[in-house]
């Protein structure tokens, strides 16, 4: 024991021990791979890392070399295991949209509104010239949404009313700002309508509208269909096999958003719990652990509901039996230096985390959730009755956000975090399997309410009132004006002091309903008005 005391202690000192050299030479020290490994994973290059597309693919080629060059082996004789995400429809690969010859760019410039129906575009008009059975142009300025919380209701009722008057076509363009601009996901639910609706964006405006005002018309021209989108997806799987009988399992999904009006990178989510996989798959390599086999999975699909975390347990369930625990690495990057708080789920689901975390975390302010169902892939592994522990420095305001880049992650906090995990793992090492608990699971109760606010709650705090971890981009919440950190006290005429009320509030009132939500922030108070 105290061999392995004294080899952990140097692997730890390693670790943490080896800041960026003043240098041209290669820095070999783990901050270094760390920032090496974040910062190609949320390069421009990759474009978001979408699973399926061509920078999923990318990452999944980096991380794959990565877990060659440490010398861990693959799965079952290969490291990438693709599967297929049935996407529903996209539009068609023949898909075109054009104003006076100016082609733009569908999904990006111009987004086809989910209840305007047909595909097909063509017209010669004007803005503010409304032709009966011509196409409409209408500018988003004149829709009067500047009050609102949403653009979605008063476009969708502006739209409705221009069909109503003759309009075989709407075409909006925001003569705002680019800040008024929408993507192509988290539209609301609206009653079809009968004609096609499209939005053009600021840059589409200023590029072809705007220049074209003072001409005897505009000439529109669209046709963009759909077709099936099956995406080939992957997840990259490797293994330290020490014919053990039972195997420690850690997790980290490396897939992303995308492209939207901007790239996605996702370096803190999560990139950086990528980056945090891989270094303890190194350490734990050379750290010689032997009691357990060491699986390591980099999974995709986390934006189609977990199905590269799902896909893995259906290919492997005769040996869900043989998993002794769940490591799960999620948003690791973002330490606050002064709270130094680290965020922990699962913690319930044994009796051994308890006494482990009290024991080597005493470096950090824990914040703690029992519950082995949360917002990750974990929760899966925890309905197959495997005790897990989620590891996360929480939500910050730019959580699904464009500007989540690498320069913002806290390597040296990562590596401490990371060095604190691996310790974690070597008192495993030396215990028999975890014992499993059940544990009560308020995110999945709060999941199956009819109603939603689009927050994700921060399950650690005990004052009174519900605090907001993160408000989720382009939902109710995050357009009201709620912020991160907030603390909602009364939503309508329900007082908020806990998850109960929170619960009989948004059973209790009615759907599409307008309330009042008042919030704490700081010391002082605000209201918002949020449409359920």
């Amino acid at each position: 024991m105290i061999q392995k005391s004294l080899l952990f202690l140097l692997l730890l000192a390693s670790f943490l021990g080896h800041a960026q050299k003043a240098s041209d030479k290669p820095d070999p020290s783990p901050i270094f791979k760390l920032k090496k490994d974040v910062e190609f994973l949320a390069s421009d290059d990759l474009e978001g890392r979408l699973a399926g597309s061509k920078g999923e693919s990318m990452a999944a080629n980096y991380i794959e070399q990565r877990f060659k060059e440490i010398k861990v082996d693959p799965y079952k004789g290969k490291y990438q295991w693709t599967f297929t995400i049935k996407d529903g429809q996209r539009v068609g690969s023949q898909a075109y949209f054009k104003v006076n010859d100016t082609k733009l760019s569908i999904g990006n410039e111009m987004i086809p509104m989910p209840y305007g129906k047909g595909d097909r575009i063509k017209g010669l008009a004007l803005p503010f010239v409304d032709e009966p059975d011509n196409v409409w142009l209408i500018s988003l300025r004149s829709v009067k949404i500047e009050g609102n919380n949403s653009p979605f209701k008063p476009l969708y009722e502006r739209a409705k009313e221009a069909i109503k008057k003759g309009a075989n076509a709407v075409v909006f363009f925001n003569d705002i700002d680019p800040g008024k601009d929408i993507t192509i996901i988290n539209h609301p639910k609206y009653e079809m309508l009968t004609v096609p609706v499209v939005m053009l964006n600021n840059k589409a405006y200023l590029n072809t509208i705007k220049p074209n005002m003072k001409k005897d018309w505009i000439d529109v021209d669209g046709k963009w269909g759909y077709e099936d989108a099956n995406l080939t997806a992957r997840n990259v799987l490797a293994m330290i096999d020490n014919k053990a009988a039972e195997t420690i399992v850690l997790t980290a999904n490396y897939d992303h958003m995308g492209v939207g009006a901007e790239i996605y990178n996702g370096a803190n989510n999560n990139a950086s719990g990528v980056a945090s996989l891989l270094a303890l798959a190194e350490m734990i390599r050379t750290g010689g652990l032997k009691q357990y086999n060491y699986l390591f999975l980099a999974l995709s699909g986390s934006q189609f509901g977990n199905i590269g975390a799902i896909t893995f347990l259906h290919e492997n369930g005769r040996m869900g039996n043989n998993f002794s625990s769940l490591i799960d690495l999620n948003m690791l990057g973002r330490m606050n230096v002064a709270t130094r708080a680290l965020y922990i789920n699962g913690v319930g689901t044994s009796p051994t985390w308890g006494t482990i975390l009290q024991r080597n975390g005493k470096q950090f302010a824990l914040k703690i959730d029992s519950a082995g169902v949360g917002y990750g892939s974990y929760s899966l592994f925890y309905k197959k009755n495997i005790p897990l522990l989620s590891f996360s420095t929480g939500y910050t305001s730019d959580f699904s956000k464009p500007d989540d880049d690498a320069i913002k992650i806290n390597y040296s906090g990562q590596a401490e975090i990371t060095g604190f995990i691996y310790k974690i793992i070597t008192e495993l090492d030396r215990m028999p399997k975890p014992l499993f608990t059940e544990t009560f699971n308020m995110a999945e109760r709060i999941e199956n309410l009819k109603n939603d606010l689009g927050i994700i709650p921060d399950y650690s705090f005990m004052d009174d009132g519900i605090k907001v971890a993160t408000c989720l981009t382009n939902k109710q919440a995050d357009k009201a004006g709620i912020q991160a950190e907030d603390v909602i006290i009364q939503i309508a005429e329900f007082s908020i002091l806990d998850f109960d009320d929170y619960v009989v509030a948004m059973t209790k009132l009615d759907k599409g309903r307008e309330v009042q939500v008042v919030v704490k922030r700081g010391k002082n108070q605000f209201k918002y008005f949020v449409t359920l």
